[in-house]
């Protein structure tokens, strides 16, 4: 209504990179509802992630590439490794579901199977969370310890392995906040300093 206004959308579009800065015309609407009392509320899911609005613009212009920090375009390249294996090596409907997963993608998820998660009200199965920080924790742990690298060593390149990995999927709450989280812990140990749960809610948020 010809104010101006600032927030995240959700846009659908085509021949984008990341880091692409856009100009896009297109029609802005909501996200869906829950088609079933006590569905999956898409709305509310993307909520979450501070998008309130959602858009399909077929009349998008790329005004500026990489617009990238060092550690986002690092980011990006391991992304894109990733989206290299499993199209070589899985099946559409496996891919999809990893890439999502494992890098916080589900532009290759189909989009039958997306629905069938939606109704099943498991769609959050398919969203990288704090799990996955946690399960990325106990791999490099046993593989660090593994080729008997130094406790502290260890837990440096932990916190570096893990902001990577929030980057790598895209910054998403779930993982930002088990991630900082993580990162408190092992800061804690590392200077010596006994853990406390609130203490470390309260630093996170």
């Amino acid at each position: 209504n010809g104010k101006k206004i600032k927030g995240n959308i959700r846009l659908t579009s085509s021949n984008l990179e990341f880091g692409d800065k856009i100009n896009a015309s297109a029609t802005l609407k909501l996200p869906d509802l829950p088609r079933n009392s006590g569905g999956f509320n898409y709305r509310r899911y993307l909520k979450t992630q501070k998008i309130y609005l959602t858009a399909i613009s077929k009349d998008t212009k790329v005004i500026g590439k990489n617009q990238l920090s060092p550690l986002e375009e690092l980011s990006e390249k391991v992304r894109e490794k990733v989206r290299e294996f499993t199209e070589n090596t899985m099946d559409s409907e496996s891919l999809g579901i990893l890439q999502a997963l494992v890098i916080g993608d589900d532009k290759e998820i189909e989009e039958d199977i997306e629905e069938q998660y939606k109704k099943a009200g498991m769609i959050h199965l398919l969203v990288v969370s704090g799990g996955h920080v946690a399960f990325l924790v106990m791999i490099i742990t046993y593989i660090l310890e593994f080729f008997n690298i130094g406790k502290n060593k260890r837990k440096y390149f932990m916190v570096l392995v893990i902001i990577l990995h929030i980057f790598i999927t895209g910054c998403t709450p779930s993982v930002l906040r088990a991630g900082i989280a993580t990162i408190i812990i092992i800061i804690g140990n590392l200077i010596g300093r006994q853990n406390d749960t609130l203490t470390t809610i309260g630093l996170v948020a």
